[in-house]
């Protein structure tokens, strides 16, 4: 049945890629996983603000006047009971600089890979869009400047 073809070329018939793609929708709605609600999860922990969490004083806020999207970018926390109450101590915040690269990835902002696109309804690929990264110089320390974008039609 499928002999002389390897799996690459097995994906990219539109049966084939169609089966996939019903299985995937399957599970998410199963999982109750939307890609809007993960993007709103990665959106709160970038854009959280750590003043939300301090008084005009400077000390810790009680964990109840934290506003709640500000509390989806805490990763872990630590409270000390006292005699008359819990007192939170520290917080540690989940990585604001991951939450914001996957955002910036999403929108297509970092165009650092290879990337094939443009599949078509008969499942063979229109185009392919290659980004090259110049090196960096020996004495530069940011990250290498891309190259301008180049494309090839197939």
């Amino acid at each position: 049945m499928w002999i002389g073809e390897n799996r690459h070329e097995r994906y990219f018939k539109p049966h084939v890629y169609a089966a996939i793609q019903k299985e995937l929708d399957k599970r998410a709605k199963r999982c109750e996983v939307a890609a809007d609600n993960v993007l709103k999860e990665i959106a709160k922990i970038a854009f959280a603000k750590i003043i939300d969490f301090y008084n005009d004083d400077g000390t810790l806020k009680d964990i109840s006047e934290i506003p709640q999207d500000s509390l989806a970018a805490v990763g872990s926390f630590e409270v000390v009971q006292t005699v008359e109450k819990a007192v939170l101590k520290k917080i540690k915040m989940i990585d604001k600089k991951g939450a914001l690269e996957l955002l910036g990835r999403h929108l297509g902002m970092f165009n650092d890979k290879l990337g094939i696109g443009g599949i078509g309804k008969d499942g063979e690929i229109k185009a392919i869009n290659i980004n090259f990264v110049r090196p960096p110089k020996r004495d530069e320390e940011e990250s290498p400047e891309p190259l301008p974008l180049q494309s090839v039609s197939v």
